[in-house]
Order: structure tokens, then sequence, then C-alpha cells
């Protein structure tokens, strides 16, 4: 699959759209992002512009950035045996295509908060922030993903390392929304960018695709819960309030994506957070017997399913679709 994303050309939905982004930093260097800045994190543009001196071909840049976001995925998710089930019958299915050949941004994101949550759950907070605040500037989406993950605390001691993490990262995208864009272009002059207006204003263009959008991580989602809800001999690993916690999610975002895309992307959030949870998170880990193996794999099963129906059904749309 690797290679796949390596060679595999100008196709993925928004490949087109990041070739552009990497042709106008190439040409301009930071001159004339003011546009560019306004909607995309700077840690972005910064890699972008660093991965430019390595080569000048706008595809490698693209090819790079997948590998890094690889890398890191594979470094987290060897650290144990459950990690790397759920990440090669989960997550790659689910998730890694789309992070590599159409999300760059979300994809980076994800990666360096998965690594940020291996890191917490082994109670290495400070290495765990650190990752984390890379994750949040090169999407604001991870602040999301690590939010989500903590509502799922199991003790005190728990919520307050998940209270001073989030703080931090919260601080970290506060800053980040206040960068000057003409710190872009070198000049001393402030000018304020909004990223989260922007993201807003960019996110009402795109109407949700179809009545059914959001399904497959709807089902995707509730049938993670029936694992945690059943897996271990009967008995619940959650909780009656993080059940409901994760119902109310489930259903908030699934509405949401009946009238914006946005609703699609915070149903990856919440589905991302879940599987990161089955990686990671002690108190899952006595439910990988052979019975609830079975289950995460049909889980990811359904995600190359439902990714296949979105690239027939894209097919020959736009300047870079997955199916020409």
């Amino acid at each position: 699959m690797v290679l796949l994303v390596a060679l595999r050309g100008e196709v993925g939905t928004d490949t087109a759209s990041y070739l552009s982004i990497v042709q106008q930093i190439k040409i301009t260097g930071f001159q004339n992002t003011g546009i560019l800045a306004s909607y995309i994190e700077p840690a972005f543009l910064y890699l972008i512009k660093a991965l430019s001196y390595v080569t000048d071909v706008p595809m490698f840049v693209l090819v790079l950035i997948a590998l890094i976001s690889t890398t890191v995925l594979m470094s987290a998710s060897v650290a144990t045996d459950r990690a790397l089930f759920v990440f090669a019958f989960c997550i790659i299915p689910i998730f890694y295509m789309d992070m590599m050949m159409n999300g760059l941004r979300y994809g980076l994101s994800f990666s360096f908060a998965m690594y940020a949550v291996l890191k917490f759950y082994q109670r290495d907070l400070w290495l765990s922030i650190g990752f984390g605040v890379v994750a949040v500037l090169f999407h604001t989406s991870g602040l999301l993903l690590f939010c989500m993950i903590a509502l799922f605390a199991d003790d005190r001691a728990e919520i307050k390392r998940w209270a001073t993490l989030i703080a931090v990262l919260l601080l970290a995208v506060l800053v980040s929304l206040y960068i000057p864009a003409s710190a872009l272009e070198g000049r001393h002059v402030l000018v304020e960018k909004h990223v989260l207006v922007e993201k807003h204003v960019f996110y009402k263009q795109f109407a949700s695709p179809s009545w059914y959008s959001g399904l497959a991580p709807l089902t995707m989602s509730f049938a993670l819960l029936f694992i945690l809800r059943y897996g271990n001999r009967g008995s619940s690993l959650l909780s009656t309030h993080q059940e409901y916690i994760f119902l109310a999610l489930a259903g908030l975002t699934f509405g949401i994506a009946k009238f914006s895309y946005a609703g699609l992307r915070l149903q990856f959030v919440v589905l991302f957070a879940m599987l990161l949870m089955l990686q990671f998170k002690p108190q899952f880990a006595k439910i990988m017997d052979e019975k609830n193996k079975k289950r995460v794999m049909l889980v990811g099963f359904l995600g190359i399913l439902a990714f296949m129906k979105n690239i027939i059904q894209g097919e020959g749309q736009g300047a870079s679709p997955f199916l020409p």
C-alpha cells in the first residue's frame, strides 16, 4: 500500500489541490500565500517549504509527506501486538488511503496524535504533549481527537493528565490562530488570520453528498461500541455514562453529516479516537480474544467496502479523482 501511494501519479480526491499549493510555495516561497495561510495551518506550510529544499518536484513532496505519516503510524503501532492488530485490520483499511492520498493535513495530525496517545498511556506526559502539539499544528481537528479520548477517562488522575495535555494543546492552537500571515513573507506588519473562521466558511461551501452520507462511519462506530459493550465475557468495558457519551457523539456527528461535509470529518474523529483507545487504553487490553479479533476484522472489512463505494461513485469527477 505504501508503494501504491508513492507510485500512484496524479490521483486522489485532493491531490490536484495539494499539487497547486506546493507549486505556489515553490514559485513564490512564502510570498503571496495570504489565502493559503488563512485556512491552512502554518506547520503544514513550513513542512512543504522544508521539503521543497529536498526536491523540486511537487508530486515527490506529497509522497514524502505520506512517508512521514506512514513512518509515525508504524512506529506507534509496533508498540504492542494489540496496537499492531488494530492498525493492520482497522486503521489501514478505513483510513490509510484517505490519509495519504486525500487529507494529507489531517493524516499528519492523526499520525502524530496516535504517537501522542501511545506515550500518554505509557505515562510519558511530556513526550505526549510534544507529539500532541505537532499534531494540532498540522490540523486543528487533532485537538478534537484528544478531547474525545479524554471523555473516556476512568479516574481522577487520568482526568488531570488529560486536562494538562489538552490545556497545552489548546494554547498551541490559540497561538497558531494569530500567527501573522505577514510572518510567512518575512515582514513585520501584524495581520491577524483566523483559521477556524476560514475553515467554517470553507466547509459551508460543501453540502452533504447524499442523504445517506455518514452511514458507513456510523455503522463502524456502532460496531466498535458493540465490541466494547459485549466483548469481555458479556460485561461492558465502558461505564454507562461513557456509553451514552459515545452514542451522543456518534449520533450528533451523523446528524451534522446530513447538512455539511464537515460532519463526515467529525465522524472520522469519533471513529479514529475509538480505534486509538482500542489500541492503547490499558483497560481495553483484555478484549482481544479470538472472537473479538474477528469482530475487529469485520469492522475493517466494512471500511474497505465503504472506501470502494466512495471511489467508484467519484469516478472521473474532479481534477484528480481516485478513479480517472
